[in-house]
């Protein structure tokens, strides 16, 4: 398993050295941010419980949402058409449906009819960022180096007007044998890649 301390140090190693400790963090950070976003990686599922309606500081995409106080799933329908189905989505009653808003800078699963119904969100949550020097990457202790560091060094050596292409192909051939470990379905074109551009919509 690899630390953050570590992660940066193996970014020095490639011949980074022009950068600050700080810099190399950001993009080991970047890099941890483009791999984990871009698939429902089996590490990133998670379960966050409360009551409605419920803020969760790392939702992606969502993969089911129950309430747990009546025992039923709730149908996911973008907060425009519910607007348009009912016009007033501050009716009370037992919930049917789930939008995502935003609030205070976070997100929200909100449900429509509303009430304080107890929910259970199953969601791919997004990665937070590492800062102690101790910090591990979630995803499995083996990919830390083989996946994150060339990334890394790819977007380092493509700001600095470097060669990216270096280090594009093991950080190709990393992410592919990540892909095959925990995601075999994706090279067959089973698995979609998450699409976060529609996010705001929910």
């Amino acid at each position: 398993m690899a630390t953050f301390a570590e992660l940066k140090a193996a970014v020095l190693a490639r011949g980074f050295n022009r950068l600050t400790d700080g810099q190399r963090g950001e993009y080991v950070n970047s890099a941890i941010t483009e791999v984990d976003g871009a698939y429902p990686w089996p590490y990133r599922l998670t379960t966050t419980s409360g009551t409605a309606p419920l803020t969760v500081s790392t939702l992606g995409e969502i993969d089911s949402v129950e309430n747990t106080t009546q025992d039923y799933q709730l149908e996911p329908v973008p907060r425009k058409l519910l607007l348009d189905w009912y016009g007033d989505l501050s009716r009370t009653g037992s919930p049917q449906f789930y939008f995502v808003n935003w609030s205070a800078g976070s997100q929200t699963v909100t449900t429509y009819p509303t009430n304080s119904d107890s929910l259970s969100v199953r969601h791919y949550a997004i990665p937070t960022a590492l800062s102690a020097a101790g910090d591990t990457p979630a995803a499995p202790a083996r990919f830390h180096l083989s996946v994150y560091v060339p990334v890394a060094c790819r977007m380092a050596a493509s700001d600095s007007g470097g060669d990216p292409s270096r280090f594009e192909a093991d950080a190709q051939r990393g992410i592919e044998t990540m892909m095959l470990a925990l995601l075999p379905d994706q090279l067959s074109g089973q698995v979609q890649r998450v699409d976060w551009s529609s996010a705001a919509d929910w």
